[in-house]
């Protein structure tokens, strides 16, 4: 059943290729240098710091806001570029 989700996830990217103009790298490579960063973050500070809910709630936290540093200094223009296309169709 997986294999058929991942090959229609293709096949929606295909046609969407079709009509929409975009870099499947970038699209993909964004998340996945945060999300490599967060992981390493938080691993290693979970063995050190994590003693308790309060303290694994904390780590949790620093991984969130580490994975939207990181994508935020990686992709600022396109960020920016978005939020103001989004406030724009909001106005209409």
């Amino acid at each position: 059943a997986s294999a058929l989700i991942s090959l229609s996830v293709v096949a929606v990217v295909i046609i969407a290729k079709r009509y929409i103009n975009f870099s499947i790298m970038f699209t993909t490579a964004v998340p996945l240098i945060s999300s490599i960063a967060m992981g390493i973050v938080v691993y290693i500070l979970s063995g050190i710091f994590v003693k308790g809910l309060i303290s694994a709630l904390i780590i949790c936290a620093v991984g969130a806001l580490l994975y939207f540093a990181t994508s935020f200094i990686i992709a600022k223009e396109q960020i920016i570029s978005d939020i103001r296309l989004i406030k724009e169709n909001l106005k209409k």
